[in-house]
């Protein structure tokens, strides 16, 4: 099936090439940063000032009495992210783009943490009640993902289509497994205080994240484009 007639089926082809596999972790970067800067940024609005981050983390001034407000704001973040990759898809707009955001957003990955006694989720239910249950927020976490998952999978051309979905699921640890590397070759600390820093997020952080957004820009632009063209 060409691009063209899966576009207008309101399906997408979704390419098996290094290029794509590229730009799809390049957007998943950005996204995890998207996540941890609107943790920052909702923080400085909520908390009486800016804290600090670093690649991996978001650190609020001490007292913030919105902190549990502030800690679930990454985790909204990447499920708006995913939905609005979903809602592109089911109005045929941006296919490709569309539905690489949805996995790019990493949201479908966020419901095994609470069973691993990790993520904002998990932390802000043992925080503010007696006897959270991991099963219980794990389902939610779940249920919130499923309907952008199940877009997606619909959407997919391909005549492989379970392998593809399959890929498309994990290809995101490549960038969640590594990235705390870069606290530790650039930042140095656990914090990121001791950096240079603009509205309280280190100017190595700024710089690479620049340097993400224009690859994938700079990549992905006629890609993503090619395949918007076939619909119209």
């Amino acid at each position: 099936m060409n691009f063209k007639s899966a576009e207008a089926e309101g399906r997408v082809n979704v390419p098996i090439t290094l290029r794509y596999a590229t730009l799809f972790l390049l957007l998943t970067f950005l996204s995890y940063q998207a996540h941890e800067i609107f943790h920052h940024l909702v923080g400085g609005l909520l908390c009486g000032g800016l804290g600090t981050m670093t690649f991996t983390t978001y650190i609020p001034k001490p007292e913030c009495r919105l902190d549990a407000v502030v800690t679930l704001a990454g985790p909204l973040l990447s499920f708006a992210i995913a939905w609005l990759g979903a809602y592109w898809l089911t109005k045929r707009k941006h296919m490709l783009f569309a539905y690489t955001l949805i996995f790019a957003s990493y949201a479908h990955l966020r419901f095994p943490l609470p069973l691993m006694g990790s993520g904002d989720e998990w932390l802000v239910a043992r925080t503010n009640l007696q006897q959270p249950n991991s099963f219980v927020i794990a389902g939610i976490l779940f249920l919130l993902a499923l309907p952008p998952l199940v877009v997606a999978y619909r959407s997919i051309a391909n005549r492989w289509r379970v392998p593809v979905f399959a890929v498309s699921w994990i290809l995101p640890f490549v960038i969640l497994g590594s990235i705390t590397a870069l606290d530790v070759w650039l930042l140095g600390t656990e914090s990121g205080s001791n950096e240079p820093a603009l509205i309280g997020v280190p100017l190595a952080i700024w710089i690479v994240n620049l340097i993400v957004a224009s690859l994938f820009l700079f990549g992905g632009h006629r890609m993503f484009r090619r395949h918007e063209q076939t619909n119209l």
